[in-house]
């Protein structure tokens, strides 16, 4: 009995050996890293998609590496790491598809100057459906920045079954802008104490600095009526720096306003554009996904 045990291990050691081969081959590794993209575990499924890359840099194309890495990062929330990386368009990607994630991560930062910059420096795909993709970046951007002329220019061309739905959301784009607030008028209506507040949607603070700054004036006009100049000059100076920082919290209550509407506007259209179905059909043709 005790001479069958070596011959035991001797008969297992290759089959554990195989086993664990297995265990960490291409298509083991593969096939979690999908498991964990479909479960939303973006983070585990990036580092398995680098182990796989290590330990068996044959199995995957650079292009497939590539497009998962990018639409991994994306979805883990990793922007700065999509832009700051090295530009890889129609070389280990297909031409227009690094364009297109970098473009989606400066809009998720909301840095849309960059982003209309990305559409700028590069052209059209050769692949149908990636140029499509980016035509509807570029109308994003052209509405994001208010360029309206050049969206309805970009509305009448091809492909025409666009035409209709591209004019709606130009409609669209055009009656959530409308209720930008202008930071000038804010600060002229903020000379009547609050108004500006009230005129960028702050309405509590605007209340609230009207009554504090008319409680104040109130203060100093009985101050000076009844010979206590003293106190009078006090709460006229406070008065006085609370009345000027009503006006400028005004104007800067209306900015903020902007910012926040176009925020809001940002998600709205690329809700609309469906940049998510986008980055999807991508990973699906050129990544792991379609694997």
């Amino acid at each position: 009995m005790k001479k069958c045990i070596p011959l035991l291990m001797f008969i297992m050691l290759p089959l554990s050996a195989s086993a664990a081969a297995d265990e960490y081959g291409a298509r083991e590794i593969a096939t979690f890293t999908r498991y964990l993209i479909d479960h939303k575990e973006y983070y585990r499924a990036l580092v398995e998609l680098k182990r796989l890359k290590s330990l068996e840099p044959g199995s995957l194309s650079p292009s497939a590496f590539a497009v998962t890495e990018n639409y991994l990062l994306f979805h883990g929330k990793q922007y700065r790491e999509i832009l700051d990386g090295p530009s890889r368009d129609g070389a280990s990607m297909p031409a227009g598809v690094d364009a297109l994630f970098r473009f989606d991560a400066a809009v998720a930062l909301r840095d849309y100057g960059r982003a209309d910059s990305i559409l700028a420096a590069g052209g059209m795909a050769p692949d149908p459906f990636i140029d499509r993709c980016l035509k509807k970046r570029r109308l994003f951007s052209y509405l994001a920045s208010r360029r309206f002329g050049e969206a309805t220019a970009l509305c009448g061309a091809p492909p025409a079954a666009d035409y209709s739905a591209c004019r709606e959301l130009l409609e669209q784009a055009r009656a959530g802008f409308s209720r930008e607030r202008k930071p000038w008028l804010a600060a002229v209506m903020g000379i009547v104490p609050g108004m500006g507040y009230l005129y960028a949607g702050e309405y509590a603070t605007g209340i609230f600095a009207f009554f504090l700054i008319s409680i104040d004036v109130i203060m100093t006009y009985f101050a000076f009526r009844t010979h206590n100049d003293i106190i009078g000059y006090f709460t006229g100076v406070i008065g006085g720096f609370f009345y000027a920082g009503s006006i400028a919290g005004g104007y800067l209550a209306a900015q903020r306003f902007n910012v926040g509407l176009g925020d809001s506007m940002g998600e709205t259209l690329s809700g609309e554009l469906r940049f998510d179905r986008d980055r999807d059909e991508i990973f699906k043709r050129h990544g792991i996904g379609g694997n």
